[in-house]
């Protein structure tokens, strides 16, 4: 193999040498082949010949998600929406639910990592079809439903993240001249407000100096936090490069099923789709505890877009424009002649204990 690099020269070797033994199993019970995954990595020169030559022993274990929301301490809230799901809605929609479920612990309990993908990729699909229009193809339903979910639940990561930091190294109360936070236990919502002030912000530069890159990544989106505008153009992007994403991973989905194609990093792909489809059902879970009255998880989708949208349009007015109205209304806000807020985040965010 010759790659760009040692990793890049393992991966493509270990796609090679697994595509060979789905051969040699065919005349052979794939139990009775041991692998020793032990790899052989050097560098040629000009003349061919090898130097710098290490051996790398595969003892990788398989990528795990960071803790997804709902954390366990909501475990009443997620039992008592589902429970009363099951109450009001009808069989039809009941199975639809369980088979997400399902189809997500069947990718769970895979080994191989094909069948995570596309059991977990059927989960998504199963929850989300139906949501807009029949005309819709299957990855346009996953998206249209996905997107608002993911849009919004990045600054709820980032700030899950922080509070994750703040009870491993057991931070104290901060407090400043008006109040005090404890990030261990405050609201999401809290937390937010007081990331916009600046000596809170500046006890938690020091209480992170000695862990300079979770400083680095911290304050990308503590910055953000004091300017609404800031914040909806995040999350818009990270939509933007989600979308892409999912493009990406119904494209490796088709290749799977319809090709048995091999992908080489199709372990971070699995992470990504479990990550999607955990955010999306944690928003059906919020959005139905929050109206009680949602008997479907499409009617939960389409409150929780527009939710999304105005979320959006408060932190940023012309996220729902196009075109030269949308160029005009970025240059007023840019300008400063148009005041963008973001009450409706705050209160979204403060819904998460």
């Amino acid at each position: 193999i010759e790659a760009i690099s040692y990793s890049a020269a393992r991966a493509k070797a270990e796609v090679d040498l697994n595509n060979a033994l789905d051969i040699i199993a065919y005349m052979m019970n794939r139990s009775d082949i041991q692998v020793e995954k032990e790899y052989s990595v050097c560098t040629l020169h000009e003349n061919n010949e090898p130097a710098n030559i290490k051996t790398l022993i595969d003892f990788a274990s398989p990528l795990v998600n960071a803790s997804d929301r709902l954390s366990f301490s909501e475990f009443n809230l997620f039992i008592k929406t589902i429970s009363h799901l099951h109450d009001i809605a009808d069989e039809k929609t009941i199975n639809k639910v369980n088979s997400s479920f399902r189809f997500y612990q069947n990718g769970i309990n895979e080994t191989s990592q094909e069948s995570r993908f596309t059991a977990i990729w059927s989960a998504l699909e199963s929850l989300t079809l139906g949501v807009h229009d029949d005309s819709l193809s299957h990855d346009q339903h996953v998206i249209k439903s996905v997107l608002p979910c993911i849009g919004l639940d990045y600054p709820v990561k980032q700030l899950y993240a922080l509070r994750g930091v703040a009870k491993e190294l057991r931070w104290q109360t901060v407090e400043n001249d008006n109040s005090s936070v404890d990030f261990k236990t405050v609201n999401l919502g809290e937390m937010y407000n007081a990331l916009k002030d600046q000596d809170i912000v500046q006890q938690l530069q020091v209480a992170l100096q000695d862990y300079p890159y979770a400083r680095f990544r911290f304050n990308k989106f503590i910055s953000k936090c004091k300017n609404p505008y800031e914040i909806g153009c995040k999350i818009q992007e990270h939509r933007n490069k989600v979308e892409l994403q999912i493009h990406r991973l119904y494209r490796v989905r088709n290749a799977i099923i319809h090709n048995a194609s091999l992908h080489d990093r199709l372990d971070m792909l699995v992470v990504n789709l479990e990550h999607y489809l955990r955010s999306t059902l944690n928003a059906m879970v919020y959005t139905m505890n929050n109206a009680p009255s949602i008997a479907t998880p499409e009617e939960a989708f389409n409150r929780y877009q527009h939710l999304s949208d105005e979320i959006l349009v408060q932190l940023d007015p012309s996220f729902l424009l196009s075109g030269k109205k949308k160029d005009a209304k970025q240059k007023e806000i840019l300008n400063g002649n148009i005041r963008h807020i973001d009450q409706k985040l705050v209160a979204w965010l403060s819904m998460h204990s």
